[in-house]
């Protein structure tokens, strides 16, 4: 079994044992009692005053709140809110609070226009955040800020600000492409140029020739109105037969439920194997059933290379107009340059040397120079070289080669005070300095505080040093002859008050006791004597006892019957140890010694000197 700590004795032996336990003067520093003062330094308690004078001890409130902060402000609205949907993410941007003790912004999502409905996604300390979502979606979007004691304020409003990002163009463009493949117009263009019946053979003929058809007839049905009429011209060279043709066909037609009125130009030409035709197709129809259309083309084809152009509205709501072609251009004759490509389409690209756009979507840029009042962008920007302009990232700032973080702070830069500022000749400014590892070279420190160990491998120059560290004073006894007391031998005062509790140590003799006793007598026997005396040592701080001790000074003498009388004289002195000085205090201590028992003397001479040590409450030495 271990050893019980404090002595279970009522006797004043016992209990001034126990009590230099509990103040840390003796024993185990483990055993040592909690003051008030110490809870409270510690962060336990807090302690009150009344009105009376007296101190109350009170539990911390749960929530503590950073007194860095003690004095922000509420939140207010966030102004400005905008909203931008890009391919992948939703840009959300407001104004920069204005209020002091600003945290962050959080930033809430619904898919519907219901803020009871919405979801916190994220929070930012900038001015501007970007939601990851992916392509085609569609959510209404709330901001609040909150402080720095996690003060939530209110929204931006209580509607939501609707945001959707955009289509992936490779889905538009298979849907064009479904669009283009379903048109009549389209498939019209696609089609080969188709030959008059009943004259297409007159294309193989030589020599020249005008024909011409006329064709009308009326029924109970419908009335028809037909014409067609063509001029050839065909020659041969030797193997081979070079012809021309141009035919015009001509119909219009009404009946019951409808009308129809169409023309066909043709121009044909041809050498051997190898033909052109350009044809011009005018069609309107108006049907009591299938609605009205109009629809224009001219189609080209040489050598199996074909290029057209067509128009079509129909009353259902379709206007189309149809280019087919490998390339198409688009220049000014009256420039300067009249062939120089105002737009063009080539192998696939579209070219256009100046354009003037409102409002584009565009999923990949590839640009030489881009000038903008605005860009946002949704996750990243990623540059090998960016000059001039500014940032302002809402709590950071950065412009002319300077740069401020935390809005509030004590260093000025662009009309706003920073808690940290890179100037741009390099200097840097910052009162929440905080540092997991690194190394410092020269560096001059005005006020610091080392909250844990520090190791310094070179040497310290100090002018002054309060704290952890001891400070040592030699002292003397003042000279008191033998007497009874009490004396007052010696006086230690404390300079330099801290906020913490400090320990005087007083290693060495402060007065001493004495006594003398005599053997005498005759006989054949040896006699012997004895006397002692008790000197009471107390320490006083401001002149209350703060601490008591005894010494004892004991004498023996023996005379042997032929020695005659034996004189025995003892002096003892009395080790202070270790006297608490609490802290905010620069007492004066004193040492008085006196006579308590016995009919011995106490005294004091400078032959009792020593040092005394003073170093915070805790640290020890070897």
């Amino acid at each position: 079994m271990s050893k019980p700590t404090f002595r279970a004795s009522n006797t004043q032996q016992g209990l001034t044992e126990n009590m230099q336990i509990l103040t840390g003067q003796k024993g185990d520093r483990l055993d040592k009692a909690l003051t008030l003062r110490e809870a409270a330094g510690l962060g336990m308690i807090n302690l009150r005053r009344t009105a009376s004078g007296s101190l109350v001890p009170e539990l911390p409130p749960a929530n503590k709140v950073d007194p860095e902060w003690s004095g922000v402000q509420p939140p207010h609205a966030p102004l400005n809110v905008t909203v931008s949907g890009a391919f992948h993410t939703i840009v959300l941007t407001w104004d920069a609070p204005t209020y002091w003790g600003h945290a962050f912004a959080e930033v809430w999502r619904s898919e519907d226009d219901n803020l009871s409905h919405a979801v916190r996604v994220g929070a930012t300390l900038a001015n501007v955040y970007a939601d990851a979502v992916g392509k085609e979606f569609a959510a209404f979007y709330w901001v609040r800020f909150v402080n720095k004691n996690d003060m939530e304020g209110p929204y931006q409003g209580t509607e939501g600000l609707h945001a959707e990002t955009s289509r992936d163009v490779q889905d538009i463009l298979d849907e064009l492409q479904g669009k283009i493949e379903a048109s009549h117009l389209v498939q019209s263009l696609l089609e080969p140029i188709q030959q008059v019946p009943q004259l297409s053979n007159n294309l193989n003929r030589l020599g020249a020739s005008f024909e011409k058809e006329v064709q009308a007839r009326t029924n109970a049905e419908e009335a028809l109105a037909k014409k067609i009429t063509q001029v050839t011209a065909g020659f041969k060279e030797g193997d081979t037969q070079l012809a021309g043709q141009i035919t015009t066909e001509a119909q219009a037609r009404a009946s019951g439920d409808g009308a129809l009125g169409k023309r066909i130009d043709t121009v044909n030409a041809k050498a051997g194997e190898l033909g052109a035709a350009v044809q011009l197709q005018s069609q309107a129809i108006a049907d009591l059933k299938g609605g009205a259309q109009a629809m224009w083309t001219v189609k080209a084809n040489a050598g199996g290379i074909t290029a057209g152009i067509g128009l079509v509205a129909k009353d259902d709501g379709t206007s189309q107009v149809a280019l087919s072609a490998s390339q198409v251009f688009v220049f000014d004759p009256n420039s300067a340059t009249p062939l120089a490509p105002l737009f063009a389409i080539d192998n696939g690209q579209t070219v256009i040397a100046e354009a003037i756009i409102r409002k584009a979507t565009i999923q990949i840029i590839h640009s030489e120079k881009i000038t903008a009042d605005y860009i946002k962008a949704g996750s990243s920007i990623s540059a090998p070289l960016i000059t001039g302009g500014q940032i302002d990232m809402g709590n950071a700032f950065m412009a002319g080669g300077a740069a401020g973080f935390g809005k509030g702070g004590p260093y000025g830069g662009w009309s706003w005070g920073w808690h940290t500022i890179i100037y741009s000749d390099g200097s840097l400014y910052t009162n929440r300095l905080r540092a997991e590892g690194g190394y410092v070279k020269n560096m001059v420190i005005g006020n610091c505080t080392i909250e844990q160990d520090c190791i310094v491998k070179g040497t310290v120059y100090a002018e002054r040093i309060v704290g952890d560290v001891y400070v040592a004073r030699d002292y003397a006894c003042v000279t008191h002859a033998k007497q009874a007391g009490p004396i007052d031998v010696c006086r230690i005062k404390i300079n330099q008050a801290v906020g913490f509790p400090r320990t005087l140590t007083i290693p060495w003799l402060a007065g001493l006791v004495g006594c003398s006793t005599t053997a005498s007598g005759g006989g054949s026997s040896p006699i012997s004597s004895s006397n002692s005396t008790t000197m009471q040592v107390s320490v006083l701080m401001d002149g209350e006892v703060v601490k008591n001790l005894t010494a004892v000074a004991a004498a023996y003498a023996t005379s042997n019957p032929s020695q005659g009388p034996v004189t025995n004289v003892n002096e003892v002195g009395a080790y202070v140890g270790d006297i608490t000085i609490p802290a905010n205090r620069e007492p004066v201590i004193t040492i008085r010694i006196q006579r308590v028992r016995g009919d011995g003397w106490v005294r004091s001479d400078p032959s009792q000197n020593g040092r005394v040590v003073l170093f915070k409450q805790g640290g020890s030495l070897s």
